[in-house]
């Protein structure tokens, strides 16, 4: 356990530059392990331990609708009701993330934070195919939890996509699946669980009370069990219409243009993509007072998404909990940013896994990268991999996994003077 007494950030360096020199002095060339040995580090730090493991990883996909998607359908390729569909495939354990969890033998929980479904998630559950046939075991089954703040965000094109008492509603969501992680071990069955009295059920029991100027990050208490396995988080989204709020949110938090930052997303052609920058470009103007207030948490209010605020939560969660927390792509790039924008302590903690194929890619990346070196606390080393990928749901955070376990796995190297011996 660390020393109260030693600031975390210091603690981190110390733990991370011993580990340096370890790794400096192990059968082979100095650094010729490249990102390998940087993860590696990183992780003694996170972790207070010269010999870091990954016992657990977990993958949080918050699912949520958009406004934007109603008043412009034209920014995706898909409806909006596709939002629907993919949730219940990841419930059922048949899509994309739901596949590869089961691969990677890691656990999943999907959450609904804003997914524009009346039903509600049980009857989704109720009605998925055994887990079983999808080749998964009792560790793996997915858990569902039902946290929604409401039914999709409002049109960012006529005001902010969030009220305050809704981003932070949903920022609370992503912090409680973190502290969550955190306490308990793997599920044994699939199941559905209801939002917490305290969290994001809170949102609806709040009035319209008037907006101050700074929105503090909402909290859960961050004790953790003290038997709890090394853990990893990775986050995921799904939700048509959140690579045009990811964008968005780019673009205020960086003042890149709407055509830097707009990609293609579900598949837009050039009269679809003309269609996205133009909704980003009008939404920033709506949402002029919000977006060029200086505060990360009201431009995530003013053109975010309910999933964005819930994985920006769950970040300044993770930093409070010293949890790696692999971000996947575009759009749990953009709510890491708002986060790190926030706190930008939150850099600690942080892994990038994969380059995405999105436009905004490149400025994203230099936006969470900042300016540091070494093992300095808000050091932050660029994605890993670049696969052409776009699909999100946590897909390229998932192939991190192994790489972070054999990361681990080079501090049990043998020394150079002993295989010398």
């Amino acid at each position: 356990m660390g020393n109260d007494s030693v600031s975390p950030d210091a603690e981190y360096e110390l733990f991370c530059g011993q580990a340096q020199q370890l790794l400096a002095g192990k059968a082979k060339p100095v650094g010729s392990l490249g990102l390998l040995e940087t993860m590696a580090c990183r992780l003694a730090g996170l972790q207070r331990s010269l010999q870091p493991q990954v016992q657990r990883a977990r993958l949080i996909v918050f699912a949520a609708d958009h406004g934007i998607t109603k008043a412009m359908p034209g920014v995706s390729a898909f409806p909006r009701e596709v939002s629907v569909s993919v949730f219940k495939t990841i419930a059922r354990g048949q899509a994309a993330s739901s596949v590869m969890c089961a691969a990677d033998g890691c656990e999943l929980e999907l959450i609904d934070v804003g997914i524009d479904l009346e039903e509600g998630v049980k009857a989704v559950v109720d009605n998925a195919s055994p887990a079983s046939k999808c080749g998964r075991d009792a560790h793996n089954i997915s858990v569902v939890y039902d946290s929604k703040v409401r039914n999709g965000s409002r049109n960012m094109l006529a005001g902010a996509a969030m009220t305050p008492e809704e981003c932070e509603a949903a920022m609370r969501v992503g912090a409680e699946a973190v502290h969550r992680a955190s306490t308990v071990q793997a599920p044994n069955n699939s199941s559905v669980h209801g939002a917490s009295a305290d969290g994001a059920s809170a949102a609806h029991a709040l009035n319209g009370s008037s907006h101050s100027q700074t929105q503090p990050e909402p909290s859960v208490p961050s004790s953790t069990s003290s038997n709890a396995a090394p853990l990893l988080l990775c986050l995921g989204e799904l939700g048509i219409g959140n690579t045009t709020a990811a964008a968005a949110l780019l673009a205020a938090l960086t003042g890149a243009s709407p055509a830097d930052v707009c990609g293609r997303g579900t598949g837009l052609d050039d009269a679809g993509l003309q269609v996205k920058q133009d909704a980003v470009a009008a939404a920033l103007q709506a949402n002029t007072a919000l977006v060029q207030s200086g505060c990360a948490l009201q431009a995530l209010q003013a053109v975010g998404g309910l999933e964005l605020a819930a994985m920006a939560g769950a970040c300044l969660e993770a930093e409070k909990l010293n949890i790696p927390v692999v971000v996947d792509g575009f759009i749990s790039g953009a709510a890491a940013l708002a986060a790190v924008r926030h706190n930008p302590g939150v850099r600690r903690v942080l892994f990038l896994s994969h380059r995405s194929a999105e436009r905004g890619a490149a400025i994203l990346i230099a936006a969470l990268q900042g300016s540091s070196t070494s093992c300095e606390s808000n050091h932050l080393p660029p994605p890993v991999l670049d696969l052409q990928m776009r699909l999100g749901e946590g897909t390229g955070a998932l192939l991190m996994v192994p790489l972070l376990k054999a990361a681990c796995s080079i501090m049990n190297m043998a020394s150079l003077a002993d295989a010398l011996s």
